[in-house]
């Protein structure tokens, strides 16, 4: 009967030993890092949710979903020199749609030009470094009234085309320095510019 009991107590202590040794291993394998995510939210979702429902200043994220910005640009072609202004609103983390309105103007070939342009573009954030340092193309459409009577397909007509380019932006704090190539395709015709500006953040 003692020689029973004492092989019953080996048998609990041996699976108890066993469990633990079990659950041990478990917990080594899983090692959530705290510092980096909670539940499945990163410290820049969680900032943002603090920001909206407590009115906490956090850390402002530029390419984040429902930030707005205003932007004046100026761009140098071959030819002409063109200036813009533009609202751009977030719609999804780093994506972000683009209202733009542009003056051309310049003298080819001695002949008075004058461009009055609307672009409706989408852009897209494909690399930040430190939420400081963005690289942006965007690709869009383009509806421009010509003025130059040295060209029939030009003189005072209204004229359709697509525009695409990669923008290089260096934020300050809501402020953004931009630096921009584009190359825009209107009637057949392809031309480059390349230029700067300024970006406000709200």
């Amino acid at each position: 009967m003692r020689i029973k009991i004492i092989q019953v107590v080996l048998l609990i202590v041996t699976i108890s030993f066993f469990s633990n040794t079990v659950l041990l291993a478990q917990r080594k394998k899983y090692k959530p890092d705290k510092r980096k995510e909670f539940k499945g939210y990163n410290e820049r979702k969680i900032n943002k949710r603090r920001q909206q429902v407590l009115g906490e200043k956090q850390v402002f994220f530029y390419h984040n979903q429902g930030i707005k910005s205003f932007s004046i640009q100026g761009l140098q072609g071959t030819k002409t020199t063109m200036f813009s202004l533009s609202y751009m609103q977030y719609f999804a983390d780093r994506l972000s749609a683009k209202l733009m309105l542009s003056y051309e103007y310049g003298n080819p070939f001695q002949v008075s030009y004058e461009g009055y342009y609307f672009k409706l573009l989408g852009q897209y954030s494909v690399l930040s470094i430190k939420d400081k340092f963005f690289v942006n193309p965007y690709l869009g459409g383009i509806v421009v009234y010509d003025d130059y009577v040295a060209s029939e397909v030009l003189n005072k007509k209204i004229n359709y085309g697509v525009t695409g380019g990669i923008e290089v932006e260096y934020t300050v704090g809501k402020l953004a320095l931009l630096a921009s190539v584009e190359q825009q395709y209107v009637k057949g015709v392809g031309r480059k510019f390349l230029g700067g500006g300024v970006r406000v953040f709200f």
